[in-house]
């Protein structure tokens, strides 16, 4: 009760209070901190780190180059590498699935994974070989070690939708 009555006095005298209830502070009193809202800082996305749409362009347009170029795995490209309209809707599609992995403004439209690689018989090898050369073309474009690291964890997370073939 004690504990009730002295809360209750504090209330009475605190220039917050009499601010709020339309009396006058008491002289001397000093008013009230106003409770200032702390903004949290903002996170930079990975998507921004790595330079926006235009950058994740460029690095898709070298990482479907070093593939084509690559003997591991050139002939999963060799029919959409020969149809112009296949190859710049592949190329979107790519730059959407990234752009919307690293917390940009795209959303990807495309099959999902697991249906868009279902019959191609990929190998660990095979998918290894794309992940170097994903790394690869973030290399050439020089994006740092941490933003690296992060897309090819959000492309390894994708491996057991597209390995289906043991080796």
């Amino acid at each position: 009760m004690r504990l009730l009555v002295c809360l209750a006095l504090c209330l009475a005298v605190s220039p917050a209070w009499a601010k709020k209830s339309g009396k006058k502070a008491r002289a001397g009193a000093r008013p009230a901190k106003a409770a200032t809202a702390v903004s949290p800082k903002k996170e930079i996305t990975l998507y921004q780190r790595l330079g926006g749409a235009s950058a994740l362009t460029a690095i898709v347009d070298q990482f479907v180059a070093n593939c084509a170029g690559d003997p591991r795995v050139a002939s999963f490209f060799t029919s959409t590498a020969a149809d112009a309209a296949r190859m710049t809707r592949f190329k979107k599609n790519l730059t959407d699935q990234l752009c919307e992995a690293t917390g940009g403004p795209c959303k990807y439209s495309g099959k999902d994974m697991k249906n868009a690689h279902d019959t191609m018989k990929i190998s660990n090898e095979q998918f290894d070989a794309v992940s170097e050369d994903l790394t690869a073309a973030l290399t050439q474009f020089r994006v740092g070690t941490r933003e690296q690291a992060e897309v090819m964890k959000f492309v390894s997370s994708l491996r057991p939708k597209i390995v289906t073939v043991n080796s």
